[in-house]
């Protein structure tokens, strides 16, 4: 069973009311193609909540545009909490990672951060959690 699954077999095995283990494995399998199909299918999407570390994102573009970059758009939503805020400094080679205070970002569920970029490409990274809260253990209360 993958650790992203969007159901499990104890739930498919219920809906269809089966009680036989034979087709374990089966379920299994259908419940891990379902998933990344259905993922896939919505451009990549991860769905179950998912930390991402040191995800990278272009800072500002100041040759075409000299104003700074006021907000930076995760790829993953929705946004449970963001952990960390980096900008590169120094060379490519042996890059120099400067945090943010996450306090000084205003951070939204769908996805955007309020925060001025520096200048540069692939020189901001983020650490954050981001989509749906999963817990068939406990989904009814």
């Amino acid at each position: 069973m993958i650790n992203y699954a969007i159901t499990t077999k104890e739930r498919v095995k219920s809906r269809i009311e089966m009680t036989a283990t034979g087709l374990d494995d089966v379920i299994d399998t259908w419940v891990a193609t379902a998933t990344d199909f259905i993922e896939h299918a919505c451009g990549g999407r991860r769905f179950k909540e998912t930390t991402y570390t040191n995800e990278l994102y272009d800072g500002s573009d100041l040759v075409s545009n000299p104003t700074r970059k006021q907000f930076l758009i995760l790829r993953n939503t929705p946004v449970a909490t963001v952990t960390k805020i980096e900008y590169k400094t120094g060379l490519n080679s042996s890059p120099s990672w400067v945090e943010y205070s996450v306090n000084d970002s205003d951070v939204m569920p769908n996805g955007v951060i309020k925060i001025s970029l520096p200048g540069g490409y692939q020189n901001v990274r983020v650490t954050y959690t981001a989509g749906y809260k999963i817990d068939f253990a406990n989904q009814y209360n």
